[in-house]
């Protein structure tokens, strides 16, 4: 047998188990490394499928439609003048729906640096600031309300449940959050990927929501923002 027919055999036999090794080596650095590394990872790569905005489709204004119409009056009806906007991402969605909310605080949090950086640069005022933040393990500012959209379902159950420990900490009044009604058990994941959680079934156990707005999208019509007064939920959630 040729040289050449020995390594197309070798080939054959092996690719397989050369493609299943590399993603698995993928899988350990993701979890070796650390939060910000792996969003970092998913940001540059634009993982997440939208040529619009890095972070995602749900930050586009078609997929925002619903929640643009419904927050600013949400907010209005609460007396929302401070939020917390956790992750804020690149600002894709909120930056055209902000004027309308009237607020006297507006706070955009991420975990990446970089995106802080040019989101201030480009969008910091005297009422709008950029602060990097990790949700999780940084102590949160006090506010009316902290908007914590699309999140948690990146995150693995522990940390999710950190991270709303730590939303309770800041002492802020309300939480609005994402949130899939119809889910009856919240799958476990790595870091950075994706599934819907229901903040209502356990482990969060948050209760019903005060209110709940639908985001009407296509692909995913039970896709909510669900609305609880924080001292609440964070008890239900300990």
């Amino acid at each position: 047998m040729s040289e050449g027919n020995r390594l197309k055999l070798w080939l054959a036999t092996n690719l397989r188990w050369l493609w299943l090794l590399l993603k698995w080596f993928q899988r350990m650095s993701w979890r070796l490394g650390s939060r910000e590394k792996v969003f970092a990872q998913i940001h540059r790569g634009r993982r997440w499928g939208s040529s619009e905005s890095p972070s995602g489709g749900g930050s586009t204004p078609a997929e925002t439609a619903a929640i643009r119409a419904d927050l600013p009056l949400l907010l209005k009806r609460l007396g929302v003048s401070a939020m917390l906007d956790i992750p804020c991402g690149d600002f894709n969605w909120m930056k055209t729906l902000l004027p309308e909310l009237q607020l006297t605080k507006y706070i955009g949090a991420d975990i990446l640096r970089d995106l802080v950086q040019r989101n201030h640069q480009r969008y910091g005022t005297a009422t709008v600031d950029f602060i990097r933040l990790d949700a999780v393990s940084d102590v949160l500012p006090k506010v009316d309300l902290i908007l914590c959209r699309d999140m948690l379902v990146h995150l693995p159950l522990r940390l999710g449940l950190r991270a709303v420990g730590n939303m309770q900490n800041s002492e802020s009044t309300y939480l609005l959050a994402t949130t899939f009604p119809s889910v009856v058990h919240n799958e476990n994941i790595e870091t950075g990927a994706r599934r819907p959680l229901n903040l209502e079934a356990a482990p969060f156990n948050l209760g019903p929501p005060e209110y709940v707005m639908r985001e009407s999208c296509a692909d995913v019509p039970d896709k909510s923002l669900g609305l609880w007064r924080m001292p609440h939920a964070a008890c239900r959630a300990e």
